[in-house]
């Protein structure tokens, strides 16, 4: 029986969100979930890429309760530190500000040791951006406009297609 590597399971889950495609996202995971290399008793590789699919869902909440923390896997660890904050934001919870400051230091405990520059780049511009977005006020045209040019301009942002997102919609929003 053949057996397929975690980050394979990841790049077909992502390509398939990328396309829209959830159905068959879901529809593969279900179909690998007991043939995922290195798979452990609580399914972690399998449940992270449920999660990215309930986030597609908008599922936040369920999304949120399916991400499993402190795996071995430095692919997996990194979406599950983004991911979280992805669905703090969406959720507007108050816990965001203290998970962005947490995910920032870990990228910078990190650091030099054990991510590469790009990496370490990428993932500071994210937890950057979320920040910046966490400030602004919805309605706010010109800050919307500065963090849509800002998010364009750096070459590594981690997660850039959502925080364009983000970014565009609290131009749209309705100032509060």
């Amino acid at each position: 029986e053949g057996h397929i590597h975690p980050n394979a399971v990841l790049n077909m889950t992502m390509l398939a969100l990328r396309l829209n495609n959830i159905a068959w996202a879901r529809n593969f995971l279900e179909a690998h979930k007991n043939i995922i290399i290195g798979e452990n008793e609580t399914h972690d590789y399998y449940r992270m890429n449920i999660a990215a699919c309930l986030f597609a869902e908008k599922q936040f909440e369920e999304s949120l309760a399916c991400i499993p923390y402190g795996s071995t896997n430095a692919s997996y660890h990194l979406m599950a530190r983004r991911l979280e904050l992805k669905i703090y934001y969406e959720l507007n919870s108050e816990l965001l500000p203290s998970k962005i400051d947490a995910f920032k230091m870990f990228v910078s405990r990190a650091g030099n040791k054990s991510l590469s520059a790009n990496w370490f780049e990428l993932l500071t511009n994210f937890g950057n951006f979320v920040h910046q977005l966490s400030l602004s006020i919805p309605g706010d045209k010109k800050r919307s406009e500065q963090l849509i040019n800002r998010i364009q301009a750096k070459k590594l942002v981690g997660e850039r297609g959502w925080l364009l997102e983000k970014a565009k919609a609290l131009g749209d929003a309705k100032k509060i």
